[in-house]
């Protein structure tokens, strides 16, 4: 079983025309002779790029990776990271290669070493090696955050376990891709205490790997941004 939970206020459109207008004269100072860059699209979730294309002086069939982690930092003003926020990207990589010799670079944005939710860019470029396009959601973090959280993973196991242990009233009566009723049944929590089993600290997300408890595999959990309200 598995549930999700948004907080988020999508009706709020924050790529105002103020927003539009700063980033784009930012986008115009980081635009130089050997590449030029302007934003073609923003996304009303963030207030920022979701689309920045380039035009390339020169072309070079070689170090992708690390020319998209170059690009994404000349760019981390324009795509709306403050002057306060380092643009910390972590790259997959393992690029994609179409048959026509282009080639696209994923990467995660984090801060302070750990992901932030559904923030990602993708950086393309053209069979000639040149930088094609930026596409992605980048999130601003315009204040100092802890990263320490406030509550421990077991308790944060224990919520959500509380959370998807029974069908929810608006759950009843679904329905799979083929039409067929879905049956769903609730979780016994009762003396379900989560317990760690492995805790990587070698990273800022605290990894770490709990008992199944009465769920069918083993819990992860890790750290994650998740970002609700702020003001680019």
């Amino acid at each position: 079983m598995s549930r999700e939970v948004d907080v988020r206020d999508s009706s709020v459109n924050r790529a105002t025309s103020a927003r539009k207008n700063k980033l784009t004269s930012l986008a115009t100072d980081a635009s130089s002779k050997d590449l030029k860059v302007s934003i073609s699209r923003f996304s009303p979730v963030t207030g920022n790029p979701e689309l920045i294309a380039s035009i390339p002086a020169t072309s070079e069939k070689s170090n992708f990776v690390q020319r998209a982690l170059d690009h994404l930092q000349r760019l981390s003003r324009p795509m709306g990271l403050v002057a306060t926020q380092s643009a910390e990207y972590m790259p997959d990589p393992n690029y994609q290669t179409t048959s026509s010799g282009a080639v696209a670079v994923h990467l995660r944005q984090k801060y302070k070493g750990v992901k932030i939710f559904q923030a990602a860019q993708t950086v393309r470029f053209d069979p000639d090696g040149g930088i094609k396009e930026t596409v992605g959601n980048t999130f601003t973090v315009s204040a100092d955050l802890p990263v320490s959280p406030t509550l421990s993973v077991e308790e944060a196991v224990l919520v959500g376990a509380k959370f998807i242990a029974s069908p929810q009233p608006d759950e009843q009566g679904a329905k799979d891709q083929f039409g067929e009723p879905v049956y769903l049944s609730s979780i016994d929590l009762t003396g379900f205490v989560p317990k760690v089993t492995a805790a990587f600290n070698n990273g800022p997300d605290r990894s770490t790997v709990l008992e199944k408890g009465p769920f069918g595999d083993t819990i992860k959990a890790n750290l994650e941004w998740f970002s609700v309200v702020d003001d680019p």
